[in-house]
């Protein structure tokens, strides 16, 4: 019997573009939900530098914020130009998503040209409902790019190799080509692949070089070759750059290849990371082996090489980077993979029904394809549920609980466990408000915020974060602790002599002492977990200034520099580019340039690299344990004679591979005048009065801004007084006082005396468990608050959290009303005539529903399902429940976001469930989420994330926000004490009437009054919020 008859080209489109809608459905549900981690990171971080300094990075592993990429810069390109039209998560992903889709387009016409139109549709469907194209297709990476152009380049070859080639063909191969080859370095074994495979078919006389003209046919497609080779020339040293800087000869070259990883490149297209049993695997493995058989021809055999040589290329090399091959990397194979499956799937559906009439044959033969190609995405895709709601990081909602926690302005800093992609994470998430410790430009005080990350193993060895806890929490073996402390300068510094008349100073950076030694810091990171002072930003300069003041008299003896740096450097012969400068001065003014830094100062006479133990900064071990050290001896005895000596570095970034970094200062001098200097204590009490702003301590006082109190402590009582500035530095029973007033409180900074005893301490009532703000209640309705200095604060940002009901505040003669009710644990915050959030959050551990008008409950009792932990609400035995919270606020509500955790027990009819759902009038309710788990007699996952966004239809001033479990006690939901699972309710507010205040400068009674029922903390900030990405979608 003859074979079935092919689709015509009219139902091949018609299918194809059936299949492409399912392709985008699949890839665009929920794209903006899932969390950015390491990888998303380093590509967002090279897609937002300029497109010069791009180039010129990548190809020479030059350093920049986040740790490397091996990868050409196609994508960051195409990136970069994304974010220029919209920066966010959404428009980051739209080029892996249109890649993706353009991929199962070309898939099916590749298919197509290699076995079949039957055969090319079922290559385009297995291609649209894998899970690897899916993911790779919603991610920030460089994977759907190079699969999207590595199959338009093997369509267009295959094109070209067959009869009726155009000219078209030669031109889209040429371009798809090129793009191939800026798109990842697997391009290039690719294009030698598709040589080979050329070559072979023009000796073997095969497709268009049967004919006469087949060398003229062998030149056109060869000068394509030649033509895209040339076009990726301009990057072609970041190739062998990479290559050399991974080599490795003691990686194994056959290191993991086992059994288990063959089928995992076969199922892990399909089942991604899901498990997979040996039937799908031999299923799979069968279709591929049918469809080679019966389709085995040249543009297969082309499809087959440009899977087989890089794949060979990846898995024979010694680099350090092979260790980490899985058969994710092996992406080449994909396209082979489907093609082949699809055509035994086109093979067998013809083979079953050749029997059939000729009118049905074809259909039918269709459609058994279309069963097939089925039976091997069911499982999968059974899954997809557990697709969707997979996460790698709690980025996002770590950063909505640093932006949502109210609390004194701060820096950030992370510590521990990938703390550089961390830093980065803070600037794409709160990019206006992650500014380090290492960025002041004159001595001061500073408050931070730390975020300490660390694995679970390492916990009882890792030391606790300086200041005050906030939060600790885990989840899946990484634990997160956030701190906040003060940060009072010494500045500046005091070379104080012995008995000889020498004097020093010494930093190592093992600890965070140059936050409070040094006179200005811009783009610095005091990494005390590797001994560095280094950039926090590698891709822009940074500078740093330490002031060190002589006693009074003559200095006889020279004063000196010494300063250490380290360079990580791997790469034998290119030298690094990035530059320390050294300059001193003898008034922080007009500095001279006294020596650099750079790649020649760390090798020794015989031109081999000066290498000592340190760790990298990052986890990835690419220097073994070891970097580069430098130093520089200088002379600064010129600069002293006016009693003051400024040393300025600065790091100059370059673009070639090199991390450098300051590893040690050390200062000295001597010959000084040992009869006239200040006493060490007293000049380093006054030094962090002045720089602390700080006054004399007066209960109930709030005072403003970055400022601190500093107190004697009771060994050194000499050492209380008042500055000529008006600064004061606090009696120990003054000190007393306040210790009884905040029980607890530890001292932000302690300074000891000559013993190493504490002499002074620095105290920050802002520093508090609470985190500071001025508590107002009905209870306690007024409260003093001061401005120091002469300048009055506008308020750009008004914050008040706790329990909200419409109070109106006094701040002297001004009347701010506050027009919103809320219940206690909401945050708000009020931008003058701009927009406004409020923002809730109940903590369910222990659950505590009230009676209060803002809270409404039915039938409501605490989890008792989940015995590890609390923090859930479920029903009375034999009951329905719900739960209410009600908003109210003048200044309308535009948006609506909800995030919840519900848990359900399985039932197959789903009639269980857990609904959140949201009324503007209190009475009729829309549903937003709407959960059910028809797994029998199974809980669904904890903390599982549902998440809801509405803009309003009209604006409101009233929501209701109802969340209804139905089915005894098997349904609930959850809201614990960790902050990363803590349900959230927030609506914009069109703040555009909020009028604004003024604090005045000096003393001022703030006071609470309308209606009753207030219980919050308030906080003036002189700083608008900014751009955040906290929520899916941003």
């Amino acid at each position: 019997m003859p074979s079935p008859a092919e689709p015509s080209r009219r139902v091949f489109r018609l299918i194809l573009g059936v299949i492409l809608l399912a392709a985008a459905l699949l890839r665009c549900w929920d794209i903006g939900t899932p969390q950015l981690w390491e990888d998303d990171y380093l590509n967002l971080d090279r897609a937002m530098l300029e497109p010069a300094r791009l180039l010129a990075t990548q190809v020479h592993l030059g350093p920049v914020d986040t740790t490397f990429d091996f990868q050409p810069p196609l994508i960051y390109l195409i990136d970069h130009l994304a974010l220029g039209l919209g920066g966010t998560v959404l428009a980051a992903r739209i080029p892996s998503l249109a890649a993706g889709l353009l991929t199962v387009l070309g898939l099916g016409l590749l298919g197509a040209a290699c076995a079949g139109r039957r055969a090319g549709l079922a290559a385009a469907a297995l291609c649209a409902g894998a899970l690897f194209p899916v993911e790779i297709s919603r991610a920030i990476k460089l994977y759907a790019l190079f699969l999207c152009t590595l199959v338009y380049s093997l369509y267009f070859l295959v094109r070209c190799v067959t009869p009726g080639r155009r000219p078209i063909h030669l031109a889209g191969y040429t371009a798809a080509t090129a793009a191939m080859l800026w798109a990842a370095y697997q391009g290039v074994p690719v294009l030698a692949a598709q040589g080979l495979g050329v070559g072979l078919l023009y000796l073997r006389r095969k497709g268009i070089f049967a004919g006469p003209d087949r060398t003229a046919s062998l030149a056109w497609i060869m000068a394509a070759m030649a033509v895209a080779a040339c076009l990726w020339l301009p990057i072609a040293p970041g190739l062998f750059f990479t290559n050399t800087f991974l080599q490795n000869p003691s990686i194994s070259r056959w290191s993991g290849l086992e059994p288990r990883f063959i089928t995992d490149t076969l199922a892990g297209f399909f089942y991604l990371n899901f498990d997979y049993g040996p039937v799908a695997a031999a299923a799979i493995a069968a279709l591929l082996l049918v469809g080679l058989r019966g389709s085995w021809n040249a543009p297969t055999a082309l499809v087959a090489l440009a899977a087989v040589v890089p794949s060979l290329a990846i898995l024979t090399s010694q680099s350090d980077l092979r260790p980490l091959v899985t058969w994710r990397h092996l992406i080449a194979v994909l396209p082979a993979v489907c093609i082949l499956c699809g055509s035994g799937a086109s093979r067998l559906g013809g083979l079953a029904c050749r029997k059939l009439p000729d009118r049905v044959r074809g259909a039918a033969a269709l459609v058994a394809t279309g069963v097939l190609c089925a039976v091997v995405l069911a499982p999968p895709l059974s899954r997809l549920d557990d697709f969707y709601r997979r996460t790698l990081t709690n980025d996002r909602d770590l950063f909505r609980f640093l932006s949502r926690t109210p609390g004194p302005k701060t820096t950030l800093a992370f510590t521990g466990y990938q703390r550089n992609a961390k830093a980065f994470a803070a600037r794409w998430h709160l990019p206006e408000a992650a500014g380090g410790p290492g960025n002041f430009a004159a001595p001061g005080y500073q408050r931070l915020r730390t975020v300490d990350l660390f694995l679970a193993d390492s916990e009882r060895r890792r030391a606790r974060p300086r200041g005050v806890l906030l939060a600790s929490w885990g989840a899946g073996g990484l634990h997160t602790r956030v701190a906040l402390a003060g940060l009072p300068s010494r500045a500046p510094l005091l070379l104080a002599p012995d008995s000889s008349g020498r004097a020093g100073y010494l930093d190592d950076f093992r600890d965070w002492r140059a936050y409070n030694d040094a006179y200005s810091l811009d783009n610095w990171t005091v990494d005390s977990e590797v001994g560095l002072l280094r950039p926090t930003r590698y891709e822009r300069p940074a500078t740093a200034v330490w002031r060190f003041d002589l006693p009074p008299g003559p200095t006889t003896g020279p004063v000196t520099a010494r300063l250490t740096a380290a360079l990580f450097k791997r790469h034998p012969t290119v030298p690094a580019d990035s530059v320390l400068s050294i300059a001193a001065s003898s008034d922080g003014k007009t500095f001279t340039p006294l020596a650099t830094l750079g790649h020649g100062d760390f090798l020794t006479a015989d031109g081999s690299p000066r290498l000592v133990p340190r760790r990298f900064f990052e986890e990835l071990p690419f220097y073994q344990g070891h970097c580069r050290e430098a130093e520089k001896t200088l002379d600064l005895t010129a600069y002293a004679a006016t009693g003051s000596v400024w040393l300025r570095v600065e790091y100059v970034p370059g673009t070639r591979e090199g991390f450098l970094a300051l590893a040690g200062l050390e200062v000295a001098a001597a010959g000084l005048e040992t009869r006239t200097g200040p006493d060490p204590l007293a000049f380093y009490a006054a030094n962090l009065a002045r720089n602390c702003q700080a006054a004399a301590y007066r209960p109930g006082l709030t005072r403003l801004g970055r400022t601190a109190y500093v107190f004697a402590l009771p060994d050194h009582p000499e050492l209380a007084r008042t500055l000529p500035g008006g600064e004061v530095i606090g009696p120990p029973s003054v000190l007393a006082a306040f210790a009884a007033d905040h029980p607890g409180l530890p001292p932000a900074f302690l300074l000891p005396d000559a013993a190493g005893k504490p002499a002074v301490a620095v105290y920050d009532p802002a520093l508090a468990p609470e985190a500071g703000g001025i508590a107002l209640s009905d209870v306690s309705p007024h409260a003093t608050v001061e401005q120091p200095g002469d300048t009055p604060l506008p308020v750009l940002a008004l914050t008040l959290a706790g329990r909200i009901n419409a109070p109106v505040l006094a701040l002297g003669d001004e009347r701010v009303p506050v027009p919103v009710s809320a219940p206690a644990g909401s945050v708000l915050r009020l931008t003058p005539r701009g927009r406004g959030t409020l923002y809730f959050s109940p903590d369910f551990d222990p659950p505590d529903f009230s009676d209060r008008p803002n809270a409404h409950f039915q039938n409501m009792a605490a989890s008792r399902s989940y015995p590890d932990y609390s923090g859930g609400v479920t029903c009375l035995p034999g009951t329905d429940c719900r739960f209410e919270y009600v908003f109210v606020s003048a200044y309308p509500m535009t948006t609506l976001r909800i995030m919840a955790y519900p848990r359900l027990y399985g039932d197959k009819d789903g009639y269980r469930a857990c609904t959140v759902a949201y009324a503007t009038d209190g009475r009729t309710f829309e549903t937003l989420l709407d959960e059910r788990n028809t797994t029998p007699e199974q809980w669904s996952l904890m903390f599982l994330r549902r998440y809801a966004e509405v803009r309003l239809p009209r604006p409101a001033t009233q929501i209701t926000v109802r969340f209804s479990l139905r089915a005894d006690f098997a349904a609930e939901f959850w809201s614990p004490a960790r902050p990363i699972d803590r349900m959230a309710i927030e609506a914009d507010l069109d703040a555009r009437n909020f009028p604004g205040l003024t604090v005045p400068a000096g003393t001022t009674r703030l006071s609470l009054s309308g209606e009753a029922d207030n219980a919050f903390r308030v906080w003036f900030t002189d700083r608008a919020p900014g751009l955040e990405r906290i929520w899916p979608g941003q």
